[in-house]
């Protein structure tokens, strides 16, 4: 992003901005500064391309900024000085002339700790929370940890980089999106999009099965669902399968990423104690398979229209030339799953 001087056409400043925010600055007369930031995003150190400190930035938990005379704090260290930066608390630009920050949406208030307009998005205000049902709230008084990217609702800037750390990718997907005009005169969050993912092979495997600890052969699913912003679905899902079948008997709450999980499998039962148990679970395994099925998931929004996704898979073990697995024990299962359809009742 480039800032030019309207009257001779001059480069005045660039901005360089990486996934967090800020980066860095370059101005033809003062060369490069580097911006080093917090778990927040707020920038709290400048350094030039020789790696002197430039200026120094301390925030107070809902941005109020921290100079020189406060705790130790000097400005030969650099505290308040004058770097030019305007990204300030979590990134967001601060208006020096009236003091606030620009959120997008609304405006921040950093001295008295919350925002100066009500929120606009009403998705936002949950029954479960009360913390949300003030509208002035900023980070639902959680300042420290929270961040509010656009100035509608918190968010955990560090949660995608923990789920990263050790999720694995899937091997296959299916998506699908609500037809436009499909839910007219809706409001809330409406499940716009679901992705439906296939996290491993077919194999054999120890799974929670209606509570009970299983020895089975399937593979795990991952269900997300998002609305029409491409946000997370907040609220239950549960799930029911063609012929009558109730997988879960009570709805269960989505992730804060919208998702779920799901289990396609051939289950034996109980974990096998004895090398009869495992003959058996072995008989039962290699014999002839097909499990063709048609899911429903009904999602529950906690604020928004319930909406109902179908799919069809097939756990098989029919098809020729599919590698035995378990080591060579059990014969091979493959697994496909069509595109699933999203309705709104």
């Amino acid at each position: 992003m480039a800032e030019y001087d309207l009257t001779t056409g001059s480069l005045n400043k660039e901005y360089v901005y990486g996934a967090k925010g800020l980066v860095a600055t370059i101005e033809p007369s003062n060369g490069t500064s580097y911006a080093t930031s917090d778990h927040l995003g707020s920038p709290r150190v400048i350094t030039n391309s020789s790696a002197g400190v430039v200026s120094r930035h301390d925030y107070m938990p809902f941005g109020e900024e921290l100079c020189s005379g406060v705790g130790g704090r000097t400005s030969g260290m650099g505290f308040c000085a004058n770097d030019g930066v305007r990204q300030k608390f979590t990134s967001h630009e601060r208006d020096i002339e009236i003091g606030l920050d620009y959120f997008i949406n609304r405006f921040l208030s950093s001295g008295q700790g919350r925002f100066t307009s009500s929120d606009s998005l009403t998705a936002s205000a949950k029954p479960t929370n009360p913390q949300t049902w003030n509208r002035y709230v900023y980070v639902l008084n959680n300042p420290v940890r929270l961040i509010d990217p656009h100035g509608l609702d918190a968010e955990d800037p560090q949660e995608a980089a923990r789920v990263s750390q050790d999720e694995p990718n899937p091997i296959n997907t299916q998506k699908a999106t609500l037809p436009d005009g499909s839910c007219k005169g809706c409001s809330g969050q409406i499940v716009t999009t679901v992705v439906i993912e296939q996290m491993n092979e077919p194999g054999a495997r120890v799974r929670d099965v209606k509570g009970k600890e299983s020895l089975v052969v399937g593979v795990d699913l991952r269900v997300t669902f998002l609305d029409q912003n491409g946000k997370a679905i907040k609220g239950t899902v549960s799930e029911s399968l063609d012929p009558t079948v109730i997988q879960t008997k009570d709805a269960v709450s989505l992730d804060s990423k919208g998702r779920g999980s799901d289990l396609v499998s051939n289950s034996f039962g109980s974990v096998p104690k004895s090398e009869g148990e495992q003959k058996q679970a072995l008989d039962k395994f290699n014999e002839n398979y097909t499990n063709k099925q048609i899911v429903t998931f009904t999602v529950t929004p906690e604020n928004g229209p319930k909406a109902t996704v179908t799919q069809e898979r097939t756990l098989t073990n029919q098809v020729p030339g599919a590698p035995r697995i378990a080591q060579g024990y059990i014969k091979g299962y493959t697994f496909s799953m069509e595109k699933p359809r999203i309705k709104i009742p």
